[in-house]
Order: structure tokens, then C-alpha cells, then sequence
């Protein structure tokens, strides 16, 4: 930059020029690869690989990646994924990962991995109950976060399905450690499901929005689990108990728009949902429900914001199923990944 500024002083303008331009197209070629790369959380270590694969023979148009930690939600899971993945013609990809220590090599997991081949041949088994085609796969390596990213990388699945807690007990982990890497890394649309008493697909869903990114993707899946089973999916919108009545007219308007965005024919309704606040009144009319389905706190890269409080203290204390889904959107999360670096 000094040799540039000193050029104006002989009176030559044009080598400036080319010499700007030359430095911005260094600049936006550096941004670009960056935004392209693939982050994992444990870059130092060595990837995953495959030792177990059922594939579908065929490939479906849209793909929903499903790692499966606890055998009990599994199958709920599987039934939920195929809900979704039906309507779209699409297929489900079962994924089981074998953590091995960073003291052992890969090959000491055999007998674990030969126990995760028989749980999922039992899940592949689900394949023509659930009417959608099935993948299973089994993964060994260091980091679960980092294989559950490489797969989704390699299918490149648009939907990636995790069950969850609904809290982390870890003051520097927002939703768990494994869930924290997918869900800050993944570049796909991410849907944490929290399974109440009843693990069965919900049939009637409380999807509470204020008009954000999140919660209009959430519409779509939502609207899927519902019409599968003939149940019903509700748009709501909080407002604060003692709102003037140009707010509550101003919710019903929007809600009746996006009402209008949505098929015709499909069984949705609209309500407002009065409480103290925001967690209170969607917890209040939770139990009308057989799940709550919000989408995620925002639009920021951060991801304490991505899934900020309102979620997590809904899943905290609504009685039933908890389902937070996170809109991947290309353009702002490249922008995102640039911007970090």
C-alpha cells in the first residue's frame, strides 16, 4: 500500500489503478475460497471413514441425514424423517458413529462396530413400513461432531435431523458438544427434535412465529408432519397480555399472510396466543399440542443467538415434543464464513 501511494507523486495514475484492482481481486479470491471451505471442529486430527454402507439404490432428489446416538428415539426419529422425506421424494440416510480414543487405532473397534451393523439392519428393517427409502451407515473416528459433518458433506443432505436433551448442563456448551459442531457447521437445515412422553410423529403442531427466516422454513416440515397423519398445524403469534388492539390486529394480519402462502388446501389454522411473555404464553398453550415447533432465535452467526433462550427455555418447560429448526440459507452463511475469518 505505500508503494501504491508513492506512484501519484511521478504522475502515474494508471499503475494505481491496476494495482487496486489487483489487490481487490486478491482480496475477494482469498474471501471466496474461505467461504468454500470445509470447517470441522477438529482439523488437526485424522477424518472418518466408512466401514459399514447399506445404500438405497437410487437416488432421492432431496436427502435427510439422521445420526442415531440413542437407540430408544431412533425409530420415532426415523418415522419422523420419513414424514418429511415422502412428500418430496425423498430418502433417509441412518447414521451410527463409532468414537474410538485417540490412543487406539480404528482397527480395535471391530466388535463395536459389528453391535452398530446389527441396530441398524433392525432400522433398515423400518424401510417399507415408512415408505421412503433407507441408507444405513456406520462411521469410525476421533470426533463425532466431525464424522457426522463429513457425511453430510459426502451425501450432501439438506436435512439434518438430531434428537436432543433440550439443555446442556456445560456452561460452555449451548446445546452439547457434538450438537453445538453440527449445528455451527453443518450446511444444511438443522431440526433438533426434544421427544416428550409420547415419541410418536405429532400430528398436531403449535408453531409460534414472529415472521423471522427460521420460522417460515420451520412451515414447511412442519406442514409435512401434519398432512401425513391428517392432523392440523397452527401458526400462532404471541402477544402480551393488556396489547393494544392495533397489535393484536397487526399479528392477525400477518399470520393471515402467511396463512395465504401456504397450500389452500392443507389443515392450518391461525392464533393468537396471549401470555406474560413469550416462553409463557407458548408454554400455556403447548399442552393443546402434540408438539411445539419454533424456529431458531435470529438470524446472527453467533450461535448463542442462533438458538438463544426462547428455545431453549421452551424445551425447558413445555410438557410435550420440542422441535427447533435452523433455515440454512447459502448466501448468509457464506457471507457468515467470511466475516469469522
Amino acid at each position: 500500500m505505500y508503494l501504491i501511494l508513492q506512484i501519484p507523486i511521478q504522475g502515474h495514475i494508471q499503475p494505481v489503478v491496476f494495482a487496486i484492482l489487483a489487490l481487490a481481486a486478491g482480496l475477494f479470491g482469498y474471501a471466496a475460497w474461505r467461504g468454500t471451505r470445509f470447517d470441522v471442529p477438529d482439523p488437526a486430527g485424522p477424518g472418518s471413514r466408512v466401514v459399514v454402507l447399506r445404500a438405497s439404490p437410487r437416488t432421492a432428489p432431496f436427502r435427510i441425514l439422521l445420526p442415531v446416538h440413542n437407540p430408544a428415539t431412533a425409530e420415532p426419529l426415523m418415522r419422523m424423517a420419513a414424514s418429511i422425506a415422502k412428500p418430496r421424494d425423498g430418502e433417509i440416510t441412518v447414521l451410527r458413529v463409532v468414537q474410538v480414543p485417540d490412543q487406539l487405532p480404528p482397527e480395535m473397534a471391530r466388535r463395536e462396530i459389528e453391535g452398530e451393523a446389527e441396530t441398524l439392519e433392525r432400522l433398515q428393517a423400518l424401510e417399507g413400513d415408512l415408505g421412503v427409502p433407507v441408507t444405513t451407515e456406520v462411521r469410525v473416528g476421533r470426533n463425532v461432531g466431525r464424522a457426522i459433518l463429513e457425511a453430510r458433506r459426502e451425501d450432501r443432505s439438506h436435512l439434518v435431523i438430531l434428537g436432543w436433551k433440550g439443555f446442556t448442563t456445560t456452561a460452555r456448551q449451548i446445546l452439547g458438544e457434538v450438537t453445538d459442531d453440527v449445528v455451527r457447521l453443518a450446511r444444511a437445515d438443522i431440526m433438533l427434535v426434544r421427544f416428550g412422553p409420547d415419541r410418536t410423529v405429532p400430528r398436531r403442531i403449535l408453531l409460534p412465529s414472529a415472521g423471522g427466516v427460521h420460522a417460515r422454513k420451520a412451515q414447511g416440515y412442519a406442514l409435512a408432519m401434519t398432512e401425513g397423519g391428517g392432523g392440523e398445524l397452527t401458526l400462532a403469534a404471541v402477544v402480551p397480555a393488556g396489547s393494544p388492539e392495533g397489535r393484536r390486529k397487526e399479528q392477525e394480519e400477518r399470520l393471515a399472510e402467511e396463512r395465504a402462502g401456504l397450500p389452500e388446501d392443507a389443515s392450518v389454522e391461525t392464533r393468537l396466543v396471549a401470555g406474560p411473555g413469550v416462553v409463557e404464553g407458548i408454554v400455556g398453550a403447548a399442552g393443546d399440542y402434540d408438539a411445539v415447533m419454533v424456529g431458531a432465535s435470529g438470524d446472527s452467526f453467533s450461535q448463542r443467538i442462533l438458538f438463544g433462550t426462547i428455545p431453549e427455555r421452551v424445551a425447558r418447560e413445555a410438557p410435550g415434543t420440542v422441535i427447533v429448526l435452523k433455515n440454512h440459507d447459502r448466501v448468509r452463511a457464506f457471507m457468515g464464513r467470511v466475516a469469522a475469518d
